[in-house]
């Protein structure tokens, strides 16, 4: 999976321009470190 696509679902987790925002201007590390959070706590499948 690519970093863009971590981000894509990283966004979907909550609604809102300010948290799309933020997402896209995201490190690629801190992108990947949230991604695999969310993945643990069940926010992403």
């Amino acid at each position: 999976m690519t970093t863009e696509m971590m981000r894509k679902y990283v966004m979907e987790v909550y609604p809102g321009k300010a948290w799309e925002k933020r997402v896209r201007h995201m490190p690629e590390p801190q992108v990947k470190a949230i991604y695999f959070r969310f993945v643990k706590e069940g926010k992403i499948k």
